[in-house]
């Protein structure tokens, strides 16, 4: 299985977009930044939304699975998701609980686990709320599969109620813009392409499989760095981003065998819907 996961990921990098894999990149390493310059207390919002912005679109652009029932899609996106997470946040809450970084109950390191972390007021890792948003979003689309035409207006009212209600709607309206993108312009439909541009974009797709992996560990590596090592600011920036690097690579490696395993074992091919 995990090697029907190695065939499948070569697969999309044949087939899909530079664009899409250039923009992840960049967004994440404008995350990077963001963090780094906020533990230095010179938060710069304005690059912390406009990557957030671009994580949503691309969320919805390449959401869709043609040829995929909708069980497999949810089944694959769901552990794509929390498996880099559970991978990351096992870690932090053994850390957190040997060293009482900072209060949490059991129920609420159980919710931190399960990725529920935008529903918690005093979370422990705080920038995992992206992961609630990101199985909310799934969750949305995936509800929003089983209706057509003018129903499915009502349920893009809904999900413009509720993201609105949690305060996200201004990343939930670029997710809807990428999906009504790759309805017009589909993500892996496949273009002639030169020797150069092919290998560009096999490894381009490789770098941006590593973008979340390294979202996850990022944080927790630029604050461990500022409080052990004695790096001046230019140097810490280097040093952590490069270790974040390395620590996304063992993420995706790790990654990769469970995620076969957890297709393998739940039947990502039984008949559905």
């Amino acid at each position: 299985m995990a090697e029907a996961v190695a065939t499948s990921s070569d697969r999309r990098a044949e087939q899909m977009p530079i664009w899409p894999s250039a923009a992840r990149i960049i967004a994440t390493f404008a995350i990077f930044t963001f963090h780094y310059l906020g533990l230095l207390g010179r938060y710069q919002y304005r690059l912390s939304v406009w990557a957030l912005l671009t994580f949503s679109f691309l969320s919805g652009y390449l959401a869709h699975a043609r040829g995929t029932s909708r069980r497999s899609w949810a089944i694959k996106r769901y552990f794509s998701v929390m498996i880099p997470h559970w991978i990351v946040i096992t870690p932090v809450l053994v850390a957190n609980w040997a060293t009482h970084y900072k209060p949490v109950t059991a129920v609420e390191a159980l919710i931190t686990f399960l990725g529920g972390n935008l529903f918690l007021t005093n979370p422990l890792y705080v920038i995992t709320w992206y992961v609630t948003f990101v199985l909310l979003l799934y969750g949305y689309l995936f509800v929003d599969s089983y209706f057509r035409g003018w129903l499915r207006l009502l349920v893009s009212a809904a999900g413009f109620a509720f993201f609105g209600w949690l305060g996200y709607n201004e990343y939930f309206f670029p997710f809807s813009i990428g999906l009504c993108v790759a309805a017009w312009f589909p993500p892996r439909a496949k273009v002639a392409r030169s020797a150069i541009a092919t290998s560009i974009g096999r490894v381009s797709f490789r770098l941006q499989e590593l973008c979340y992996p390294f979202f996850l560990a990022h944080g927790a590596v630029l604050l461990v760095m500022l409080r052990v090592t004695p790096f001046n600011p230019p140097v810490l920036f280097v040093a952590a981003f490069a270790v974040s690097v390395v620590a996304a690579f063992v993420i995706h490696i790790m990654s990769q065998p469970l995620l076969g395993l957890a297709l393998a074992t739940v039947g990502r091919n039984r008949p559905s819907a």
